[in-house]
């Protein structure tokens, strides 16, 4: 369908965190339509942030493929994180964003586990760093093998996360 927003806007507030790819961003935010990748601009960045101020309480991770992925709050970009290695010919895709999700909460959550506990419900920013290097080194192994379904193995997420981190 060409609807979008689905009451997305409505349940915000009680989320900390919204993953969506820009292709999705770029359509619920309604930014116009140009070039194949007109998503890969600061114009688009801003876009974004200004589209989900509002929502102060909740941080807006966007997908971008093989450049990444980026962390949006209080209408400002906190985080742009890369990946390394830059896939151009992906083996399969199928799976990359459940992936992302999955090492964002694996990150995020280890993070905030080795460094105050589960304790504090305060959102660190360094945590969400640390959650998208997870992410993005789990989206990448999960791009390099053939099917949804055959999990990545520890060393292969490490020695991405080697080159994220640096």
């Amino acid at each position: 369908t060409d609807e979008w927003d689905g009451g997305l806007l409505n349940i915000l507030q009680y989320i900390d965190f919204l993953i969506l790819s820009d292709e999705e961003a770029r359509n619920i935010t309604k930014y116009p339509s140009g070039e194949k990748d007109d998503t890969n601009n600061a114009d688009f960045f801003q876009h974004v942030a200004k589209f989900f101020r509002h929502n102060s309480q909740t941080y807006i991770i966007m997908t971008r493929g093989s450049k990444g992925a980026v962390a949006f709050c209080e209408g400002e970009m906190i985080h742009d994180q890369k990946t390394s290695p830059e896939i151009d010919n992906p083996t399969d895709p199928t799976g990359a964003g459940d992936a992302f999700a999955a090492g964002f909460l694996h990150g995020y959550l280890g993070y905030q586990a080795e460094t105050k506990g589960m304790v504090d419900s305060k959102i660190s920013p360094n945590a969400v760093k640390g959650g998208m290097q997870w992410a993005c080194a789990v989206g990448t192994c999960s791009v390099m093998v053939q099917g949804a379904s055959v999990p990545s193995k520890r060393e292969s997420i490490e020695q991405i996360l080697k080159t994220i981190s640096a």
